[in-house]
This record gives structure tokens, C-alpha cells and sequence, in this order.
């Protein structure tokens, strides 16, 4: 089961980029389901690790934790490009 904010991330990348029009309800949908498979996965990897990095700069620890998690976020969007070649 995805975490609510992964829900959030996913929901606004479209597969240009830009935003759907969707209503984030914190569900996984047919809707969310069909932009998703229709992504080239290298995009959809770099959207959801660009949110990934917002979520986190918006944290109230960031200043302390920050460089940490960037680090790893960074780590997993290069492990998972590796994966979905």
C-alpha cells in the first residue's frame, strides 16, 4: 500500500509533464493507473523523484536531515533507471 504523499506524487505527472486533471483523493485509480503505464519509465523515475526532493525541502527538518535524504533519493532514482532499462 503506497504512503499518501507517494499517492500526491504520482497523481499530478502527466506525460508531459504537466498536471492531470484529477481530483487527488489518495487513491490509486484507473485514471492514475492509465497515465502511469503510458509514461516512458525514465520520466516517470525523474517526476517522481523531483517530488520525491520537494516533499522533503518542504520538511521542517530539512536543514538537518536534508543532505541525507537527498543522497538516498538520488541513489534510488539511479538504481531504479538501472532496473527499468
Amino acid at each position: 500500500m503506497p504512503h499518501q504523499q507517494d499517492v500526491a506524487h504520482i497523481v499530478p505527472v502527466c506525460s508531459d509533464g504537466s498536471m492531470i486533471m484529477a481530483t487527488q483523493d489518495g487513491k490509486i485509480g484507473p485514471k492514475t493507473l492509465s497515465m502511469v503505464f503510458n509514461m516512458e519509465p525514465a520520466t516517470l523515475l525523474d517526476k517522481y523523484a523531483e517530488a520525491r526532493e520537494a516533499y522533503y525541502r518542504s520538511l521542517k527538518t530539512f536543514e538537518i536531515y536534508g543532505r541525507g535524504w537527498l543522497r538516498r533519493n538520488d541513489e534510488v532514482l539511479a538504481k531504479a533507471k538501472l532496473l527499468a532499462q
